[in-house]
């Protein structure tokens, strides 16, 4: 595609423009494979930081927005009340992709809006007893909501696997969702 937009040059607006984007989706999709490919596959603990991650999450919805299908949209809200957290920016940046990926790859090519939230959780000594891992107090919720088809009882059981995927081999890894697992479980 770089070399049929050289080729085709100014003669041809339409045909540079899509060559272009084709490029650019690409490259997204490379980047995105070798980000998963590295926090999969971290040995060493990373240093975590407090953050905002308002400007974490929309800064990931802007770098994926132009490799997700002319008809899906995606509307980011952000609560300003979540507390800020411990993490690592980039690897959050990986979860917002993974799961935005995801959600536009459940949409099957069907026009629709991926809905991305980040807002406060306020854990009740109720929630902590069904949660036994998490503490009583505020935390931050990301959330991604699209209008596909859903999961049957399979795929829930398995969808936190490394390399399981219901996607062509030749276009994911299977690594998305194993990946935002390992994440948000430290």
């Amino acid at each position: 595609n770089a070399e049929l937009a050289r080729v085709t040059g100014a003669d041809d607006r339409k045909a540079l423009d899509e060559c272009l984007g084709m490029v650019m989706g690409a490259s997204a999709r490379a980047q995105t494979l070798v980000q998963q490919l590295l926090t999969f596959a971290r040995q060493s603990a990373t240093e975590l930081r407090p953050e905002n991650l308002g400007p974490v999450v929309e800064r990931a919805v802007d770098v994926i927005r132009p490799t997700l299908p002319p008809l899906v949209q995606v509307a980011v809200r952000v609560d300003p009340d979540v507390p800020s957290v411990l993490a690592d920016v980039t690897q959050i940046q990986q979860v917002v992709t993974n799961l935005v990926t995801n959600a536009a790859h459940a949409m099957q090519r069907h026009a629709g809006t991926i809905a991305v939230a980040l807002e406060r959780f306020d854990a009740t000594p109720e929630f902590v007893e069904t949660e036994p891992d998490l503490g009583v107090g505020p935390y931050a919720r990301l959330t991604v909501n699209d209008g596909g088809l859903g999961m049957d009882d399979t795929t829930r059981r398995r969808l936190f696997e490394p390399f399981f995927t219901t996607g062509e081999p030749a276009t994911t890894l299977g690594l998305g969702l194993s990946v935002v697992h390992g994440v948000t479980r430290r």
